[in-house]
């Protein structure tokens, strides 16, 4: 008989103890799916906050290169007349001429080669800038082409341009050749960058200072 109560009791304990095992192993489950939907929110709602400060900081680029670009009228000069003192004739250069503005000095050639001809210099950023701002955000030379009255028929770029965020070169290589239409028989350097004291980083843009040169009458 007291084998057989032993036995009893023995058997409902262990059923406890297993019960007790098995309520902490739910509660356990509970708390670390509990964790797992928290820590699931919160990397969510981190990704939700990157992606508006991402998107926030790309509407405000894309505003300010608006505003830029709308004052520095470079949207499109076709149609604008150049200022006279600015016009330079598409005649073959014996030797290297010079163009030079407070920001960038021009030296090029023109060679004629039959309806087109080839615009290829250097152009030199002023020490003023690289000395101060030595890393070009951006930067591109332009030549408008221009008919007898003045007046822009078509813009090129120079490919004069540095790799964005890299620092300023002293010397900037180009070479383009240009369609010499009939009623073509000057045209105008214009050009647009903006330089920085450094990169871009991720909490502000770095101080920097814009630059740009549009030789056409009001």
């Amino acid at each position: 008989m007291g084998n057989i109560v032993k036995y009893i009791f023995d058997t409902s304990y262990l059923s406890y103890i297993s019960q007790m095992f098995n309520s902490i192993g739910r509660f356990n489950s509970i708390i670390v799916a509990t964790e797992f939907e928290n820590l699931t929110y919160l990397r969510f709602k981190e990704s939700i906050m990157t992606y508006s400060w991402i998107k926030a900081h790309y509407i405000l680029f894309c505003l300010n290169l608006i505003v830029f670009t709308s004052c520095a009228g470079n949207f499109s000069t076709v149609g604008k007349t150049a200022i006279p003192d600015e016009q330079i004739r598409i005649e073959e250069t014996s030797t290297t001429k010079f163009w030079q503005t407070k920001d960038v000095k021009i030296e090029y050639q023109i060679k004629r080669a039959g309806n087109n001809f080839n615009l290829l210099g250097t152009v030199k950023i002023s020490d003023r800038i690289q000395y101060s701002y030595p890393i070009a955000h951006s930067f591109d030379v332009y030549a408008n082409l221009l008919n007898e009255a003045g007046v822009v028929t078509s813009r090129h770029n120079l490919r004069a341009s540095i790799a964005a965020y890299s620092f300023t070169r002293n010397t900037i290589p180009f070479s383009v050749t240009l369609p010499l239409q009939p009623s073509v028989s000057s045209f105008v350097f214009s050009y647009n960058g903006t330089f920085g004291e450094r990169g871009i980083s991720l909490d502000r843009w770095a101080d920097e200072i814009t630059i740009y040169h549009e030789p056409f009458l009001k």
